[in-house]
């Protein structure tokens, strides 16, 4: 039962079986029964009338008279099989079967001296089965069991015709039930089709939706819930694309942002290196001609050098997000270049080899890792830097420590705020954009220890 037409019929078939049930129960098992009690209370009542009324033959004791009332009153009676009147002593007083007595009912149902002897009127209601079927023998005491007992044997043939009467009623019954069944299935049938396209459009809206269809809009069916839902599904349409531009319009303010930053981080720097050193070539060519000759090679091999960066930087301007490449390749990298080029001497130290994060994560990270090396390399003067990385409670830890000579934080601050120059504001907030935190320790002489903290 995946579709919910499927369902709408199983469960209104059930209902309409279970309606069926409630009704064959009562009129095929309790109701004969409870007709199969009340006819045999009459016969009994019956029967205790006729104990009376043979009470005044039996003390005159007039047998022919008692023969033929009894015969009488098994004539008029249709339900009644026999009649016979039982005396303790006497044995069989009269009876209706003339002389073909069956012996065995001259000892059946005897009734218990108990009764008599409470003066209680009492009596006995016991069932066997002959050819004719099932009989109930009733047995009543005649003026309290002194004259003896009455024993009036019963058919219950009677209920053959209300029963039957009922039987039929049930059967129509079932007849209306099976069309009642068969026309809720076709109703319920075409609920089920009706609603299930309602539901299959706003199924398909929803997908749209999922794939990023903002411009598709569903129609409102109706008033009903389904309508409410229809609407309310526009609006989410409507709310969701007002969301993805402002996304879009932050998205592109970050992006802005963090070129900048890269163009600070990697070109800015190199280029205001540049400047300087012709500036330095500019006077050795008046003082020292051969020395700002070597000069120029040097810039040459900056110049080529700021070439290659922009060429990087354009290409991870470029590549997409999620492109693959090794977070610890370019760890050891940067370390690699550092010892080259300031010839300072470079540990990493990785406690945990897989870190789960997303390729933007990770080249943020290493932005940081490199921000904090070139500074090592620049302004330092150490002679060792190490490199720790591992997590801690889902917090990736990275710290960098150098033995250089340090510096005072807030002077470095002031200063670079003042001379625009944004490295540490940079790392701090590429840590901020991660849900990071960037601490900075150092003092004159006692060298820098820089620590990162971003959840992975």
């Amino acid at each position: 039962m995946k579709t919910l037409l499927s369902k709408f019929i199983f469960w209104i078939s059930v209902l309409f079986v279970l309606m069926g049930i409630s009704i064959f129960v009562p009129l095929t098992v309790l109701l004969p029964k409870k007709i199969d009690a009340q006819i045999l209370k009459r016969d009994l009542k019956i029967a205790q009338y006729l104990s009376r009324e043979v009470q005044d033959l039996l003390l005159t004791d007039n047998r022919v008279a008692l023969e033929l009332l009894l015969k009488e009153r098994l004539k008029n009676f249709d339900d009644a099989e026999y009649i016979f009147i039982r005396a303790e002593k006497k044995g069989m007083v009269s009876s209706t079967f003339g002389r073909n007595i069956p012996r065995g009912l001259l000892a059946f149902n005897k009734l218990e001296k108990t009764g008599a002897a409470a003066g209680k009127d009492y009596s006995n209601i016991k069932k066997f089965t002959n050819d004719s079927g099932e009989i109930f023998d009733i047995a009543v005491p005649v003026m309290s069991g002194q004259l003896g007992e009455l024993h009036m044997g019963v058919s219950l043939n009677s209920r053959k015709e209300d029963i039957g009467m009922f039987l039929d009623v049930n059967y129509y019954i079932a007849i209306i039930i099976v069309a009642g069944l068969g026309a809720g299935i076709i109703v319920f049938t075409l609920l089920g089709v009706m609603l299930s396209r309602r539901i299959r459009k706003l199924s398909d809206f929803a997908f749209a939706l999922g794939r990023g269809n903002m411009n598709e809009e569903i129609g409102r069916f109706s008033e009903d819930e389904i309508g409410s839902l229809a609407a309310s599904l526009n609006r989410m349409r409507i709310l969701l694309k007002e969301k993805i531009e402002k996304i879009r319009e932050l998205s592109l303010i970050e992006e802005r942002d963090r070129i900048g930053m890269d163009f600070h981080d990697g070109l800015a720097q190199e280029l205001a290196n540049i400047i300087k050193r012709i500036e330095l070539a500019e006077r050795l060519i008046r003082l020292k001609p051969s020395k700002a000759l070597g000069e120029l090679k040097e810039l040459r091999i900056g110049t080529i050098n700021v070439l290659s960066k922009t060429r990087e930087l354009i290409h991870n301007i470029k590549m997409p997000v999620g492109s693959k490449y090794s977070f610890f390749e370019e760890l050891n990298m940067l370390a690699k270049k550092l010892k080259k080029d300031s010839k300072i001497s470079v540990s990493v130290k990785v406690n945990k080899r897989k870190i789960n994060m997303t390729a933007e994560k990770k080249n943020i990270v290493l932005y940081i890792i490199k921000e904090a090396l070139n500074n090592i390399g620049k302004h330092s003067f150490a002679k060792k830097a190490d490199i720790c990385i591992g997590v801690e409670k889902s917090i990736l830890r990275i710290s960098i420590v150098d033995n250089g000579r340090g510096f005072d934080l807030n002077e470095r601050l002031w200063r670079s705020k003042k001379d625009k120059k944004w490295g540490i504001n940079n790392m701090r907030q590429r840590a901020y954009i991660l849900n990071g935190t960037l601490d900075i320790s150092s003092k004159a002489g006692e060298g820098t220890a820089v620590v990162v903290g971003i959840p992975v």
